[in-house]
Formats: C-alpha cells, sequence, structure tokens
C-alpha cells in the first residue's frame, strides 16, 4: 500500500469519524498570510489570502492536558487530514497560518504532523482564540 493510498484512508476514516458521532463532518479553514513586502515603503498587499479547507476531528481536552501554559483553557485541538476536501495534499500548516471551525477563529499555537516516511497522513493542530 502506497504513502498516497494510506493518506486516502485516514482522510476518509476522518470523514467517516464525524458522521458516526452525529455531529457531521467537520471542515477547517486555514487561512495562509499573505507575503510582506521585500521593503518598509513598499504598500502591503490588499490581494485576498489564500485558503485551504480540509476535514477534521475535534479531540476534546480532558482537564489533566490543560496546563495554563502550554494548552490553557479554551484551547482546541484537531486531528486533520492531510488531504484538502477535494482530495489534493497541501503542505503541513504552519504558526503562522490562521485556522477557523466556522464559527470562530484561533490562532495556530502547534503543528505535530503524523507522516511516517515522509508522507503526511494527518496533522494535529492546536488552536487559540
Amino acid at each position: 500500500m502506497s504513502g498516497a493510498s494510506i493518506r486516502a484512508e485516514v482522510d476518509a476514516a476522518l470523514r467517516e469519524v464525524g458522521r458516526e458521532t452525529g455531529n457531521g463532518e467537520l471542515v477547517l479553514t486555514f487561512t495562509l498570510p499573505l507575503p510582506e513586502p521585500d521593503t518598509p515603503w513598499e504598500v502591503p498587499s490588499t490581494d485576498t489570502p489564500e485558503t485551504i479547507q480540509a476535514v477534521a476531528y475535534n479531540r476534546s481536552l480532558s482537564l489533566g492536558m490543560i496546563d495554563g501554559a502550554l494548552i490553557q483553557a479554551g484551547d482546541k485541538l484537531w486531528l486533520v487530514s492531510a488531504l484538502d476536501v477535494d482530495g489534493v495534499a497541501y503542505g503541513e500548516p504552519q504558526v503562522t497560518w490562521r485556522v477557523s471551525d466556522g464559527t470562530r477563529s484561533y490562532a495556530i499555537m502547534m503543528v505535530k504532523a503524523t507522516s511516517p516516511a515522509g508522507v503526511g497522513l494527518m496533522y494535529l493542530v492546536q488552536g487559540r482564540a
């Protein structure tokens, strides 16, 4: 089984877990930052930022996980597919990106990739409002 087919299986499992739990598929939207100007006197870009949508599973945080520093009350933790909603692989989310669950926008505090043999299967993403 190739890495791409395993990645597709993980994507299908994340889609299914949303349906099986009765919550439906959760689609997160990642917003990439606009590039900074090369020099301070250049006008910053007013283009629309690039977005990526991917299926995710909202992982609940237990009280024991909240330490007040790395993980705070109100933080969100998601398992996110390495494929976007169209089935295309995208790069690992970065802490400079923003993520939205459709109701709130969050800063990305941490990303942990599951990528055996260098093939991204899914990402554990921590968001903070």
